[in-house]
């Protein structure tokens, strides 16, 4: 592979986006990762995530884990009408007739306060919908994607803030779009393309990634250190460039 200039424009988009590709992490391994992105969402309403999986299998599982996270975060009963009630709007489908449930905790607060004027039911009713929109928002946050191509990953990367692929080999394509699109990455593993602290993080173990993805998120600083350095090896990794090596070794012989 070689790089091409596609650099991108994160530092434009009001939105913090962290690309994940999972590159065949272990199930629980990739769970371990993903609740830490969920809770890196939670934390801070600008945070997005796009979730490069392995197969629709995993996307789907990463969507149940997610809405598990969001309605525990909000104290909705899992054994609840209104639980039930979520699953329905996100399958698309119509809110079952039923009343709204007064039960939840959530809901019984808010029917609590509007005891007194004798509203219980609209207020049940306008209590639920809005805890159904705060689930909503939760998941529009996380994109996924199943083993992007070409196109998905220079468009996706040219948004994101950040790469990280903590496989156990990392991927030598997406190395290169991140440096294209100029990007830091956050790897595992060593490899020649990203040099530690320099244009990305190597992490010695997994435990380290909570600090490490937020280095670059925090404060644009590091971020524009990495987009200099990237910027070099943009020409370096060049296809023009690697094909003056060639041409110079078959020339002179070395």
């Amino acid at each position: 592979f070689s790089t091409h200039l596609h650099l991108g424009r994160s530092n434009e988009v009001p939105e913090v986006i962290s690309y994940w590709h999972v590159n065949g992490l272990a199930a629980v391994t990739a769970d371990t990762v993903f609740t830490h992105f969920l809770l890196q969402i939670q934390a801070d309403d600008d945070r997005r995530l796009i979730v490069d999986a392995d197969d629709e299998e995993q996307v789907h599982h990463f969507q149940h884990l997610a809405l598990l996270f969001v309605v525990k975060k909000l104290r909705i009963d899992l054994d609840s009408q209104l639980f039930t009630r979520i699953q329905s709007v996100l399958n698309g489908e119509d809110l079952p007739p039923e009343e709204p449930d007064t039960k939840s905790p959530e809901v019984t607060m808010a029917v609590e306060m509007a005891a007194v004027a004798g509203d219980v039911k609209e207020t049940a009713a306008a209590a639920e919908k809005e805890l159904i929109g705060q689930v909503q928002g939760f998941l529009a946050r996380v994109e996924y994607q199943v083993q992007a191509d070409y196109e998905q990953v220079t468009q996706s990367l040219s948004t994101a803030r950040q790469l990280i692929d903590v496989g156990s080999h990392p991927d030598l394509f997406m190395q290169i779009a991140a440096i294209s699109a100029g990007i830091p990455q956050i790897n595992l593993v060593e490899t020649g393309y990203v040099t530690n602290g320099k244009n990305g993080l190597i992490i010695d173990k997994l435990s380290d990634l909570n600090k490490a993805a937020n280095y670059y998120l925090a404060s644009l600083a590091p971020w524009n250190e990495a987009l200099v350095v990237n910027a070099q090896l943009i020409d370096q990794y060049s296809e023009q460039h690697t094909k003056a090596l060639w041409e110079d070794v078959l020339t002179n012989g070395r």
